[in-house]
């Protein structure tokens, strides 16, 4: 798994034990100019994610949208997270109450 662009991709690939070496590529393709392509900037957001728990989308998969995705658990075996999409004007705005939100969600 190569992650993409998107929140959620990105939490769910923060989870799991693949590491960057056995990654067939080493750039991904770029969704907008905003995409984070190169896998040493994208490891260190892996790590980042895997440390705060949240994976941000700033413009990366569409313009003009941004998202937050947070890695929810594993049900039967599958991984999985939301993300939650928003216009990009409004994100730092809404930022930390979709944060806030998403830390109470048990």
């Amino acid at each position: 798994m190569v992650p993409r662009a998107a929140g959620v991709t990105r939490g769910i690939a923060s989870r799991c034990a693949c590491e960057r070496a056995h990654w067939p590529v080493r750039t991904t393709e770029r969704l907008t100019q905003h995409t984070v392509a190169d896998l040493t900037e994208l490891t260190q957001q892996l790590d980042d994610i895997r440390a705060g728990g949240f994976a941000y989308d700033r413009e990366e998969h569409a313009l003009g949208r941004c998202a937050i995705g947070l890695p929810v658990g594993v049900h039967q075996g599958v991984l999985l997270a939301i993300s939650v999409v928003m216009p990009s004007q409004r994100f730092e705005r809404q930022r930390g109450i979709v944060e806030q939100a998403a830390r109470h969600r048990h």
